[in-house]
């Protein structure tokens, strides 16, 4: 006749592999909890949140807002402090020394230091041509490209005193012989993706890099789940 255990120690085995499983979950989810833990701390120490205020980056924020025409909605950016800013990245600029007095601005990074770069107007497209190191560059989020005037400012400004790099004669730009200018290396150009209704280095030409205190790294859109957790539980909203 075959051995059997007797039924509580058959019983006790039970209970004891159930517990071992219950453990090993237990032990699972406490370190898959810190490990989540970890990440959250090192992404909150190196990225904030900004909401962004006005139109100039429509259609690529604030969407919602400028349909509706409603101030109310608003997006929320996450931006890196300690990313390397690259061509194409929409950046956060601290334009305090310039306005003397705190001033943030949210545009497109266009060109960098070093960068050769040129606007002009294409009579045979009817639209506005931004070059950088004398190639087209494909702008899909800008919404439309036929505002002239970009260009005619760009003429006008590139050696005027309007632009603040051309106040002091050390940094002064020289366009060069096809009308583009030389970004200065430790400076970079930024406009809005809303041509025409944008506050940006058209106006006050290239800024020092080292006005560039952040990368947005992603784009809450208005009233999204990830927005709300924003909003209602870590405080994030407009005007404050």
């Amino acid at each position: 006749m075959a051995y059997q255990k007797p039924e509580n120690q058959a019983g006790t085995i039970m209970v004891n592999n159930k517990l071992k499983r219950i453990s090993t979950f237990i032990t699972a989810l406490g370190l898959f909890l810190l490990l989540i833990f970890a990440v959250v701390v090192v992404y909150t120490s190196t990225h904030y949140a900004k909401v962004v205020n006005g139109a100039s980056m429509y259609p690529t924020l604030n969407k919602q807002a400028t349909d509706q025409a409603n101030e109310d909605y608003y997006d929320i950016v996450l931006v890196s402090a300690t990313a390397t800013p690259q061509r194409g990245n929409i950046i956060i600029v601290d334009f305090s020394e310039y306005k003397k007095e705190p001033y943030l601005l949210i545009k497109r990074l266009i060109a960098v230091g070093g960068d050769t770069l040129n606007i002009k107007w294409n009579e045979q497209n009817n639209e506005l041509d931004i070059l950088v190191n004398g190639k087209k560059i494909i702008e899909n989020y800008v919404s439309t490209n036929t505002n002239k005037s970009i260009a005619t400012s760009f003429e006008h400004n590139k050696t005027s005193f309007v632009w603040y790099i051309n106040q002091d004669e050390s940094t002064k730009l020289t366009p060069n012989e096809d009308g583009s200018i030389t970004i200065p290396k430790g400076y970079y150009f930024a406009l809005g993706d809303n041509r025409g209704n944008s506050s940006d280095c058209l106006s006050f030409g290239p800024l020092p890099t080292s006005t560039i205190i952040g990368v947005v790294d992603t784009i809450v859109p208005y009233n999204s789940f990830l927005f709300k957790i924003l909003h209602n539980i870590f405080g994030v909203r407009k005007n404050e």
